[in-house]
C-alpha cells in the first residue's frame, strides 16, 4: 500500500529527544489520520508542548513531500484542538490524491540522509550563497534565520548551554524525564527504536551512564569544572551557530513552523551539512538570557550547530507496525 511506503521513510523525521508521537490510522488506501500519541511527549521539558506540535508538523510535512515523489498530493486538515488526558490525540486528516503534474522536491534518500550530528564540524566554511539561499526557507513564515562565526560568541554559546544542562540534571523531575530516554547499550537502543542512543550522542555507553547515574556531582564546583571541560571536548569544534527566532510558543505558531523547518533541514542534508540543536539554552532560563544578550534577540526557540562533519550514526525509529495504529 503506498500509505506504508510512505510513512516508512516519513517516520525517519525528527523529534525532541527522538520520541517520535505520531500515530497514524489508515483509513483507506487514500485517507489516514495522524494522531499524537500523549505517552511520547515531554511534560518537563517541552511544557508548553511547542517542540512536539512542531515534530508533528514536520511529519506531516514529509508526507507530503514523500507522496509528491510518488506523483500525488496529501491535502490536510488539521483537526488538532488542544491536549488532554487521551492516550492519543487527533491531529490531522489527510487524503492522498494522485497528480501527475506534481513533482518532488526531495529525493527519498534525503529522509535517510538527514541526521543530527553531535560530533565536531570540520573547519570548513559554509558557503554565503548557502546561507541566503537558507534564509529564504522562512521568508513569508514569520521567522528569521541568523548565523555567526564569530568564536568569542560560539565558545559563550557552548559554555552556556552546558552550564544549562549540568544545571538542569540537577532538576530530579528533568533528570527522570531524561532518562526514560537514554539507550545505554546497542541491545537497548534495538529493543526500543527510540530515545538517545549512546553511538548518536558521540560518547560510549559507559561514558553516557556515567554522566548521567552520577549527575549529583555535578553539584559540586570541581567536578564540575572537570566534567564541563570534558563534554565540551565531546563536542568538538564548532564552525557555525545558527538559530531561528519568531512566534513559537502558541500551538499554531509552532505548528506553522514546521513545514519550513522540515524542508530546511532536509536542503541541509542535500549539502553534507548537519545540525545539532542545543535545546537547553532555549528552555532554561538563565542560559535563555545569556544566549538572548550575546546574539541581541529575544524570541529565539531554537539553536544549532551547522557544520560539515563525517555523517553520524543513525538513530532508529520505531518500526511501521508500532506507527500505524488500528482503527
Amino acid at each position: 500500500m503506498l500509505w506504508d511506503d510512505i510513512l516508512s521513510l516519513a517516520a525517519r523525521t525528527p523529534s525532541p529527544h527522538n520520541v517520535q508521537p505520531w500515530k497514524v490510522v489508515i483509513r483507506d488506501e487514500n485517507r489516514s489520520t495522524v494522531y499524537l500519541d500523549t505517552g511520547r511527549t515531554l511534560p518537563i521539558v517541552d511544557d508548553t508542548g511547542s517542540f512536539v506540535l512542531l515534530s508533528m508538523a514536520m511529519f506531516t510535512e514529509s508526507i507530503c513531500l514523500l507522496a509528491a515523489n510518488r506523483q500525488h498530493r496529501v491535502d490536510i486538515t488539521l483537526v488538532f484542538s488542544g491536549f488532554s488526558d487521551a492516550a492519543v490525540i487527533p491531529y490531522a486528516e489527510l487524503r492522498l490524491v494522485s497528480d501527475p503534474s506534481v513533482v518532488g522536491a526531495y529525493e527519498d534518500s534525503l529522509f535517510l540522509k538527514r541526521r543530527t550530528s553531535r560530533a565536531g564540524s570540520l573547519r570548513k566554511p559554509v558557503p554565503a550563497e548557502a546561507i541566503e539561499r537558507f534564509k529564504a526557507f522562512f521568508d513569508g513564515a514569520g521567522q528569521s534565520l541568523g548565523f555567526t562565526t564569530e568564536w568569542e560568541t560560539i565558545e559563550s554559546l557552548m559554555c552556556a548551554n552546558i552550564e544549562a544542562l549540568f544545571s538542569d540534571l540537577n532538576d530530579e523531575a528533568y533528570y527522570q524525564e531524561l532518562l526514560e530516554y537514554l539507550r545505554f547499550s546497542e541491545d537497548e537502543s534495538r529493543q526500543k527504536r527510540d530515545g538517545l542512543d549512546f553511538r548518536c550522542m558521540n560518547m560510549s555507553g559507559f561514558e553516557l551512564k556515567g554522566l548521567t547515574k552520577f549527575h549529583a556531582l555535578l553539584r559540586a564546583p570541581v567536578f564540575q569544572s572537570v566534567l564541563s571541560r570534558y563534554y565540551r571536548q565531546k563536542l568538538g569544534h564548532t564552525e557555525m551557530m545558527a538559530w531561528l527566532s519568531g512566534p513559537f510558543w502558541d500551538a499554531r505558531d509552532a505548528i506553522a513552523a514546521g513545514a519550513p523547518f522540515m524542508r530546511f533541514w532536509l536542503e541541509m542534508a542535500r549539502e553534507d551539512l548537519y545540525l545539532l540543536p542545543f535545546g537547553n539554552l532555549v528552555t532554561n532560563p538563565v542560559a535563555n538570557a545569556k544566549m538572548s544578550g550575546l546574539l541581541r534577540s529575544q524570541d529565539i526557540w531554537i539553536i544549532f550547530r551547522l557544520g560539515y562533519c563525517d555523517p553520524p550514526p543513525e538513530s532508529l525509529r520505531l518500526s511501521i507496525r508500532e506507527v500505524i495504529l488500528n482503527d
